[in-house]
């Protein structure tokens, strides 16, 4: 396992992610979850609803579907764990490290896989890794990043409500095998209003930065894809965890400059 060994990296928020066929008797046991998260140091319960809209590509009518989500986060609220029929999630806005973080995810599988049975016959479709980097000043941003990661800068006449934006999505698969791939989403964007929130993440509150009004994030997504991956242990997808992580180091290490090394070290 490759560890960023960078006592002050940038990044901001990490999220790992497991995607699989709806398990439909997860919300008749959120009450057992909710007592075990509790006990766990995630003590706070919420659950929302997402309505999802589709169109029919022949009809073009419009259908509505209700999606669940429940919520379990602890007092100050940088842990969070996200459930719903198809998916566990772990977000962490205060990021050591990949093995703290890995031991925490580790427990928090054990104690869902307790309860809903995870391990029995569970279909495994996707597994991702997600890692934003929070850099607070413009100026220094092109210095911590090798010019071909800088992405695309707009004219500075474009400012699209409000947003500075740097934008480069570039999206690949890094390897592929016969029931797995793993695929690169890396993004790179900016907002002037200090906001050190980013881009598709949910958050109770906003956080802004002191030091700087423009915000860049660097961020940086890994995710497997599986063809035939049925779960035998939680194991299984803490190995597929560490590879990603791996994969994101390289990524990343390969992206900074000198001088990134320097500030962040």
């Amino acid at each position: 396992m490759r560890e960023i060994v960078l006592k002050n990296n940038p990044i901001n928020t990490c999220i790992i992610q497991v995607s699989f066929s709806p398990i439909l008797i997860i919300e008749n046991n959120i009450s057992n979850l909710q007592d075990a998260f509790r006990k766990s140091g995630f003590p706070s319960f919420k659950n929302i609803k997402e309505t999802i809209y589709s169109i029919d590509s022949k009809t073009q009518d419009t259908a509505t579907n209700e999606n669940k989500k429940w919520l379990f986060h602890s007092l100050d609220e940088q842990e969070l764990i996200i459930i719903d029929k198809s998916q566990i999630t772990f977000q962490v806005s205060k990021y050591t490290n990949f093995v703290n973080f890995l031991e925490k995810f580790k427990n928090i599988l054990d104690l869902f896989s307790d309860i809903i049975d995870f391990t029995n016959g569970t279909s495994i479709y996707r597994i991702g890794l997600r890692y934003a980097n929070c850099i607070e000043n413009v100026d220094d941003f092109k210095k911590y990043f090798k010019k071909n990661y800088h992405g695309i800068t707009l004219p500075s006449s474009i400012n699209i409500k409000g947003e500075t934006l740097i934008n480069s999505n570039i999206s690949c698969v890094l390897n592929e095998e016969f029931e797995k791939k793993t695929n690169l989403l890396l993004k790179v964007y900016q907002n002037n209003r200090g906001v050190m929130i980013p881009m598709n993440v949910l958050a109770f509150k906003e956080r802004k930065s002191e030091k700087s009004k423009l915000i860049t994030f660097f961020d940086l997504d890994l995710s497997m894809t599986f063809n035939n991956f049925v779960l035998k242990n939680t194991t299984e997808i803490l190995d597929f965890s560490t590879e990603l992580n791996d994969r994101s180091a390289e990524i990343f290490f390969d992206s900074i400059t000198a001088e990134g090394k320097d500030a962040w070290k």
